[in-house]
């Protein structure tokens, strides 16, 4: 599936994902190594940026718990696979729906709702904005959070 990420490779060693240390990285939909073969480690607070159908080819919920134990706090992308999103949303991790292609690796980015503003270019990217339920979750650290908050 060209232009996609699938969620196999987020975690498969044989695609060059090193899972030790919170290495799980992707900074394109169709990359998931570096451009020169290496593997790129996650900081703390860093953002995915993909193409479309962010997370297909598997409903594992480890696929974003994995991305969120490397202290990814963010994916943008153009579109995700419907469970990935669901997924994302009830893990506590924002799935932000925006133009990727004008995003290149080590621009700093801001999310604010459905904003994404590039510090690196002065550039605004309009995203799609969440429900106000989903952004609760969001906020609570998941669907977890979001019902032990909401229990009597």
């Amino acid at each position: 599936m060209p232009g996609q990420t699938i969620s196999e490779k987020i975690l498969s060693a044989k695609s060059g994902v090193d899972a030790r240390a919170g290495g799980v990285v992707i900074c394109r939909a169709d990359c998931v190594m570096g451009t020169d073969g290496s593997v790129p480690m996650a900081l703390d607070g860093d953002l995915i940026v993909a193409g479309k159908n962010f997370g297909c080819g598997s409903a594992m919920e480890v696929a974003v718990t994995a991305i969120t134990g490397a202290g990814i706090r963010a994916v943008l992308a153009r579109s995700f696979s419907r469970t990935y999103y669901r997924n994302a949303v009830n893990n506590g991790l924002p799935p932000v729906v925006c133009d990727t292609a004008a995003i290149r690796e080590g621009d700093r980015l801001e999310i604010d709702g459905a904003c994404v503003r590039n510090l690196t270019t002065g550039a605004s990217i309009a995203a799609e904005a969440l429900p106000p339920v989903m952004l609760e979750i969001i906020a609570t650290g998941g669907l977890v959070g979001f019902m032990l908050k909401k229990r009597p």
